[in-house]
């Protein structure tokens, strides 16, 4: 590693220093490459591709950064014409609430080259998108007592079970597997030995797996198992037809499913999501956002980037493609 650490020296430079005076970004062998290099570079990088509608298509960074950053601010305007657009003291509240749910919030973020300011405009956006959504929408108490009470089978932490497994593709370390075991040895410890999956590193140790996210196969084996015992030999679900993998799993423990106790946080959360079932019925946001986007005086000041930007929109609007982001 050190080797490399010193052919190879990075530093995070953000587009702000990069619109300023050229930065170093990287040194490779003594030899700088500058952030301006690097900018245009991205900007222009070819076989990069993004997700508009159903499709991938092929467009280069700098085309796709400006389609988002347009689409977000008409957004953001349409929210402020439509007099929903989120308040200082709203956006405040969400981001505050984000960091209450996410105590390493802002430290991944600064990790990731981000700021507080870049995760409050994502606030400001997600409000605004949501604001518009659920324009005109409105549900009460009781319709979110009354779901809670109704829908029981939604509002439950589902069943988590910690198993161990290994996992063998040869009937000769299969054997040798059962043999271990026969011989006394710990589950885990055979796990370590034996297994070809990753989870070896923990004595075939997975924990908290939702039991209902596992393959029936697998819980109709666990079941028969009861905790305390392990399985027989399974295939791994989800390999090619040919394949010779096989486990056999260890039942370590279940914590049972459990109701979720209604309380504010959690009425909260229902009528936020029955407000955005509703509102996708009454409110295409997407199709606001398009309309707005056609009418908006948008100048780019590279006209390469404009008239790619344009043909981009002629695509989205022939049913081609989509605004990403």
């Amino acid at each position: 590693m050190k080797s490399i650490s010193a052919l190879i020296a990075l530093s995070v430079v953000s587009l702000a220093g990069a619109q300023g005076e050229p930065k170093t970004v990287v040194t490779v062998n003594g030899q700088a490459i500058s952030s301006t290099e690097y900018y245009h570079r991205m900007e222009h990088l070819s076989g990069v591709y993004a997700a508009y509608g159903e499709r991938f298509v092929e467009v280069i960074p700098g085309i796709v950064t400006l389609d988002r950053l347009i689409t977000e601010r008409v957004t953001i305007q349409l929210a402020e014409s439509h007099s929903v657009a989120p308040t200082p003291a709203e956006i405040d509240q969400a981001y505050e609430a984000r960091k209450a749910a996410n105590p390493m919030l802002e430290a991944n973020a600064t990790a990731e080259g981000l700021t507080a300011a870049d995760l409050r405009y994502q606030v400001q956006l997600d409000l605004c998108r949501f604001k518009l959504l659920t324009e005109g929408i409105l549900v009460t108490d009781q319709e979110v007592q009354d779901n809670y009470k109704n829908h029981p089978e939604r509002y439950v932490n589902p069943k988590r079970v910690d198993l161990r497994i290994i996992v063998v593709d040869s009937d000769a370390d299969k054997a040798a597997v059962d043999a271990d075991l026969a011989a006394g040895k710990e589950f885990g410890a055979v796990a370590t030995a034996r297994s070809l999956d990753l989870s070896k590193l923990q004595g075939g140790l997975l924990k908290g797996v939702p039991f209902d996210s596992l393959d029936a196969s697998i819980r109709d084996a666990l079941n028969a198992a009861k905790i305390g015992n392990s399985t027989g030999w399974l295939k791994v679900p989800g390999q090619p037809a040919n394949s010779t993998l096989i486990e056999r799993i260890r039942y370590e423990s279940a914590v049972e499913a459990k109701p979720i106790p209604y309380d504010a946080k959690l009425g909260e959360s229902i009528r936020r999501q029955m407000m955005m079932e509703r509102g996708s019925a009454k409110n295409n946001v997407g199709k606001m956002v398009g309309e707005m986007l056609a009418k908006a005086k948008v100048e780019i000041a590279d006209k390469t980037f404009e008239k790619a930007w344009l043909d981009l929109r002629s695509k989205a609007t022939s049913g081609g493609t989509k605004p990403a982001g």
